[in-house]
């Protein structure tokens, strides 16, 4: 009897001891709580200039190419799914209101084109293969969704009901990273997470265009701003399932 109450007193200890180290670990890599906060971070990960200006209008962009950084923010391996996340900025500084066309934008690598992604299409790409994000997600946004000293029961349930890429906690996680606003007053900005469609294996190259055509509202023109740089100055996905 004795030895029972001290095996389970030892299960007990060392079930505590993996729930709090556990936790300090996915306090660690607790995901941006903001847009701001995002681009502080995939910003230290971009050494070199993606930046440029176009009738006034300033697009700079952060690929987010980096494992850690992915998986911290977003919960996932992009490569995994062949999507490539992004980080968009862009500034106004003319005089008229401008309209960001994303729905038109796209990713070309030699002369293949790849296409924008609504944030609902990618949630439905990660929904079909979320074998690795499930779990991703439930240590991001559950471990860290507890109350801090709250009880461990607390933070365990919301790692369950967020086991499922498709729960309205992670969606709405990429919802408020999305980029906003479209449409952009004189003197703004908008920023955010942008998504596009594209195979992993198309990363290696040497040279990616990203284009983001650019609508003047006054005069209806329309500007396309393009972006190069080549992936390989970045550490690139290590995921792949396909």
């Amino acid at each position: 009897m004795l030895t029972q109450l001290r095996s389970v007193r030892f299960i007990k200890h060392i079930f505590w001891i993996l729930i709090i180290t556990f936790y300090g670990c996915s306090t660690h890599y607790r995901p941006a709580e903001n847009t701001q906060v995002l681009q502080a971070r995939v910003s230290q990960k971009v050494s070199i200039d993606l930046s440029t200006t176009c009738n006034d209008v300033k697009l700079a962009i952060y690929p987010i190419l980096d494992e850690e950084m992915a998986k911290t923010n977003l919960g996932i391996i992009p490569g995994d799914f062949d999507i490539l996340p992004v980080f968009l900025k862009v500034e106004n500084k003319s005089r008229n209101p401008i309209k960001v066309d994303l729905t038109s934008s796209f990713v070309t690598i030699d002369q293949n084109q790849s296409p924008y992604m609504e944030i609902d299409h990618a949630l439905d790409r990660i929904r079909k293969n979320d074998t690795q994000a499930a779990l991703a997600f439930a240590m991001i946004f559950g471990m860290v969704g507890g109350a801090v000293g709250g009880a461990v029961g607390g933070a365990l349930g919301a790692a369950v009901d967020s086991s499922t890429v498709g729960s309205t906690t992670v969606e709405g996680h990429y919802y408020r990273q999305s980029f906003r606003p479209t449409l952009i007053p004189s003197k703004d900005a908008g920023s955010g997470l942008v998504f596009f469609d594209l195979p992993k294996d198309q990363l290696d190259c040497d040279k990616l265009t990203l284009s983001i055509p650019v609508i003047d509202l006054n005069s209806d023109g329309i500007s396309t701003a393009e972006i190069s740089f080549n992936p390989k100055d970045f550490k690139a996905f290590k995921g792949g399932k396909k």
